[in-house]
């Protein structure tokens, strides 16, 4: 993802994603489970609302995600409707080579956010999930992320001051005001709005409890 520590940020982005969800067998499908019902609500809720954006896309001839982790997304995305071609790109080489498993049609590789190895306009559509709010520089990941888009970016980052209010309400980093470790930037919905607005017109949102999600396309 970025160059900076990365195993803290993957702990923490995969809390970002699954609410403390138990891994499944992803040869079967994309679908996860946890011993939590609540937890189970608000992760279905966030792998419904995402597919559900992602099939109001065209098809996608080239398709990437970036931040990529074990490639859970990249999975589900690719079941309801695969691309022409599929890349994706994590800091990680662990996560890439469990993504890589997990998506054995896509090409997956070591890279940074902040220096995509793609040309400008490579992608029809850029996936970028539960990432930008564990960055130092979220404004220049997001110019990368306008740069490789030629159409559509799929983005999610936690909802604030909902994420902290519902972590604090499981008893989880009082100490921290509720705060996931190494989340650096911190988004109400119409916050986050005005950060992606010089780069992408917002298509459709959706706001999957505790998540902001846009469907955006390329200014």
């Amino acid at each position: 993802m970025t160059k900076d520590s990365r195993r803290p940020q993957t702990a923490a982005r995969n809390e970002s994603i699954n609410g403390f969800m138990k891994k499944k067998d992803l040869s079967k499908h994309a679908k996860y489970t946890t011993s939590n019902p609540i937890s189970q609500y608000l992760v279905n809720g966030f792998y419904t609302e995402l597919s559900e954006l992602y099939q109001k896309i065209p098809h996608t001839v080239k398709y990437i995600e970036v931040g990529c982790g074990e490639g859970l997304i990249t999975n589900l995305l690719m079941d309801i409707k695969p691309p022409d071609t599929s890349f994706a790109i994590d800091l990680d080489p662990i996560e890439v080579a469990d993504a890589q498993t997990n998506n054995p049609e896509c090409e997956i590789s070591v890279a940074s956010i902040y220096d995509i190895p793609f040309d400008s306009d490579s992608f029809d559509l850029v996936v970028c999930c539960e990432v930008l709010e564990h960055l130092k520089d979220p404004a220049k990941a997001i110019r990368e992320l306008h740069r490789i888009s030629n159409k559509y970016a799929l983005l999610s980052v936690p909802q604030e001051p909902l994420w902290r209010a519902m972590n604090m309400a499981r008893l989880k980093y009082w100490s921290d005001w509720g705060n996931t470790p190494d989340h650096r930037n911190h988004w109400s919905r119409s916050e986050f709005k005005k950060f992606v607005a010089p780069f992408f017109n917002i298509i459709e949102f959706r706001s999957p409890t505790p998540w902001t999600m846009f469907l955006c396309e390329k200014k």
